[in-house]
C-alpha cells in the first residue's frame, strides 16, 4: 500500500475533494464548492490530500486568515472540512496530513493555527489545545421586552446598499477584539455569493440618521433566523439592545435564544451567563516569532502603563527556549538568550501549552506567569472571539 500526502495540483484533483466532502459530511457537495470557488483568494497548496494507491481517500482545507493582536496583526491558518472516505479509516490518513501541514504552516511564516471541533482529543495528540471562545448567554423574553428603544432607528438592510456601513462598522467594533477577523472588502464581497450567507436577514440601527450598528441573522433548512453577527460603533452600545429587540418581535418562535458573545458586549447584559463546552483549538508554531510580530501591541500596553521599569523577567517556553523580556527607554525589548549567558531578574518557565494559554488569554491568577509585574501587564486577561460567520 502506498501513501501520498501532499497538495493539490490541478482542478480535478480540487474536484475529487468536493465529492469527498460531499458524501462525508451531512452538507451536499455544493456547499463546500461555493465556499472556495467565491474565495478569488483561494490557492491550490492550501488543500491539502492522503492518496492511497493513487485513489484520493482523505482531504482537508487550510483556511488562512489575518487575525487582530491589537495594533498587531497575526497569521492564522483555519484547518477545516477534515474527511476520509470511510473504506479508508483508522490508517492515520488525516494525522498525516495534519503533520505535513504544520510544518508546511510554520516554513510559511503562519504564526497561529486554529479548528472548531467536537473530538478535541484527536487534535490534542498533534498540539492543539482547547481554549474558550467568548461567553454563552441565554437571553428570555422578559429581559428583552424591557430594552428601550433609546434614540435608535432600526431598519431592513440589504448587503449590497448597506455594505460599506456594515464594514465600517464592523472595522471599528473589532479594532480591539483579539483574534478578530481582519475582512478585507473582497471578503465581504466573496462571501456574499455562497449559498449559506447569501440574503442573510440585516437590520441596520441608525441615530440622527448614521448607521451605528447592524444585526446579521442566517435562516436554517425550517427557516428559523440564528443571529450571526452583531456590531456596533464606539458610544452606541445601546444600538445592540435595540436591533436585538427587532429580531427578537419578528421572531414567530418567542422561545429563549442561546448566543456566543465576545467579552464585554452590549447583549451580555440582556442574558444569564452559561457554560457551553467550546469547539475551538488552537495551536501555535514558534514562541520567538509570534513575541517578535506581537511587539508593536507589546509596547502600546507598556506604554498604556506609564512605561513603568518592571523587573526583566527570563521567560523559559518549553525545554529549548529562553527569552529575556525587558525594558528600557526604547521601550519592550524580548531577547532570544543562550542559557550560559543569560542575566534576568526574575524567572518564569512556562511549558509550551501554559505559555499559549498565556498568550490567548492573558495572565490568569492560578498561572505561574501572575507572580511576574511585566507578564501580566503585557498579557492581560482577554478572550480570543471569532464571529461564527468565519468559521471554518
Amino acid at each position: 500500500m502506498a501513501i501520498e500526502v501532499r497538495q493539490i495540483v490541478n482542478r480535478t484533483e480540487l474536484e475529487q475533494c468536493y465529492d469527498i466532502w460531499g458524501s462525508v459530511f451531512p452538507e451536499e457537495r455544493a456547499f463546500f464548492q461555493e465556499r472556495l470557488d467565491y474565495d478569488r483568494s483561494y490557492q491550490l497548496e492550501t488543500t491539502w490530500i492522503a492518496a492511497v494507491d493513487g485513489v484520493i481517500a482523505s482531504a482537508m482545507q487550510i483556511f488562512p486568515y489575518v487575525a487582530r493582536y491589537g495594533i498587531a496583526q497575526l497569521r492564522v491558518g483555519g484547518i477545516g472540512s477534515v474527511a476520509t472516505l470511510p473504506e479508508y479509516r483508522h490508517r492515520g490518513l488525516a494525522q498525516m496530513i495534519l503533520c505535513e501541514q504544520i510544518s508546511w504552516m510554520r516554513s510559511a511564516g503562519y504564526d497561529l493555527s486554529l479548528l472548531f471541533t467536537g473530538i478535541p482529543s484527536f487534535y490534542a495528540r498533534l498540539g492543539w489545545q482547547a481554549f474558550r471562545d467568548g461567553e454563552s448567554y441565554r437571553l428570555g423574553s422578559t429581559s428583552i421586552r424591557e430594552i428601550g428603544e433609546d434614540c435608535y432607528v432600526i431598519r431592513c438592510g440589504a448587503l449590497a446598499e448597506d455594505l460599506p456601513s456594515i464594514v465600517a462598522i464592523y472595522d471599528e467594533y473589532s479594532e480591539w477584539v483579539s483574534f478578530s477577523h481582519v475582512r478585507p472588502l473582497r471578503f465581504w464581497e466573496d462571501s456574499a455569493k455562497w449559498s449559506r450567507h447569501a440574503n442573510p436577514s440585516i437590520w441596520i440601527a441608525e441615530r440622527a440618521g448614521v448607521p451605528v450598528g447592524y444585526l446579521l441573522a442566517i435562516s436554517n433548512q425550517e427557516g428559523q433566523a440564528t443571529i450571526v453577527e452583531c456590531a456596533y460603533r464606539s458610544q452606541a452600545e445601546g444600538a445592540a439592545g435595540a436591533l436585538l429587540k427587532v429580531f427578537w418581535n419578528e421572531r414567530s418562535d418567542k422561545k429563549s435564544i442561546t448566543l456566543r458573545l465576545p467579552s464585554d458586549h452590549a447583549l451580555a447584559q440582556y442574558g444569564e451567563k452559561i457554560f457551553e463546552e467550546s469547539a475551538a483549538m488552537w495551536r501555535g508554531f514558534d514562541p520567538v516569532r509570534l513575541l517578535d510580530r506581537v511587539t508593536p501591541e507589546l509596547n502600546r500596553r507598556w506604554q498604556l502603563a506609564g512605561r513603568i521599569q518592571f523587573p526583566s523577567v527570563g521567560l523559559g517556553i518549553g525545554t529549548n527556549q529562553m527569552l529575556r523580556v525587558r525594558t528600557d527607554d526604547a521601550g519592550v525589548c524580548i531577547e532570544n538568550m543562550g542559557s550560559s549567558h543569560f542575566v534576568a531578574d526574575t524567572s518564569c518557565f512556562l511549558s509550551s501549552a501554559e505559555f499559549l494559554d498565556m498568550f490567548l488569554g492573558g495572565v490568569e491568577l492560578e498561572s505561574r506567569a501572575a507572580n511576574h509585574a511585566l507578564l501580566a501587564q503585557l498579557f492581560p486577561s482577554r478572550t480570543p472571539w471569532l464571529w461564527g460567520i468565519d468559521h471554518f
